[in-house]
């Protein structure tokens, strides 16, 4: 039953970072088509394809770009409907189930809005935002490990890489995965084509490749959330409840403002009947800003009140 409501409201993203398509329309993972079965189906993405907005980040600071979170929400609410992560060149995708008027946040690892302006979907053409040398976006971006730091990626894999994320806004996901296999042959250290990789192999309804995409990338960096919390969605639709939980509390140590690892745990845990008060607890966490983390908990407490 819980995965089941899961798969039918999910309205998260997959986290890209060095994004191709705001997939999973995080979970949302991004298509909003049929609900299939958990072990062959693809999961609902939060977007189709004339809801999306392409956008690019300018900034002076220097900062590392796609460590920062673009959110949508509808206009008067706290609620995300689609969340994402730039690429290292500021572009991002994002997206929405229906047309009308929305915020574009742009937020910092410690969920600082460091921009925010409204947008109407469906948008027309490729959004700039200026940035600037906003206040607190440099200081406070989540921490990347010495080696990331100080791996140089070559430039074929980066060109390999942007061509992946082109190829995947224009829907053409075997091209994305084929460029980002080879951005990967170049660069077997390559973090974001990894995680990237692994988000492609979600759209395409193919989990197990997925894990192990993902799992390569936290082989990388241990400590990075996103792919953690990636991790855990993909363990999720496979039915993999126990190693779930796992994943999505290494992504909450690795980002506890997380509102998308705290649904997984509670998700997981709930699969496995254990741990409620827990559940309660990171659902309640979550509902502020997911949607399907608000229902869920809505759910749960109707039923206790049986």
């Amino acid at each position: 039953m819980t995965f089941t409501f899961f798969m039918k409201f999910s309205g998260l993203c997959l986290l890209l970072i060095a994004n191709t398509h705001v997939a999973v329309s995080q979970l949302s993972m991004s298509d909003s088509g049929s609900e299939q079965n958990r072990t062959g189906g693809h999961f609902p993405y939060a977007s189709n394809a004339s809801m999306t907005l392409s956008g690019r980040i300018e900034s002076g600071s220097g900062s590392d770009l796609s460590r920062l979170r673009v959110q949508v929400l509808p206009m008067g609410s706290q609620r995300i409907v689609c969340e994402t992560n730039p690429n290292h060149f500021g572009s991002f995708e994002v997206g929405a189930n229906a047309s009308g008027a929305y915020e574009l946040r742009f937020v910092n690892w410690q969920g600082i809005v460091v921009h925010s302006q409204s947008v109407q979907l469906p948008y027309g053409q490729n959004l700039i935002v200026k940035l600037g040398q906003a206040p607190n976006l440099v200081a406070n971006l989540s921490p990347v490990s010495l080696s990331r730091l100080q791996h140089k990626i070559p430039r074929q894999a980066i060109k390999e890489y942007v061509a992946a994320h082109e190829a995947s806004r224009k829907g053409e996901r075997n091209k994305a995965i084929s460029h980002l296999q080879k951005a990967i042959e170049i660069d077997p250290d390559y973090f974001e084509a990894h995680n990237n990789l692994g988000v492609q192999w979600m759209r395409e309804g193919k989990a197990a490749e997925a894990i192990n995409a993902f799992e390569r990338a936290i082989a990388i960096d241990a400590g990075d959330s996103l792919a953690e919390t990636n991790l855990s969605v993909a363990l999720l639709s496979l039915g993999r409840f126990a190693e779930a939980e796992t994943a999505a509390r290494a992504g909450l140590r690795g980002d506890a403002l997380s509102a998308r690892a705290r649904l997984y745990l509670a998700l997981s845990l709930l699969e496995q009947k254990k741990g409620r008060k827990e559940v309660l607890f990171h659902l309640s966490k979550a509902s502020s800003q997911l949607e399907p983390a608000r229902k869920l908990l809505e759910q749960l407490e109707r039923e206790g009140q049986k």
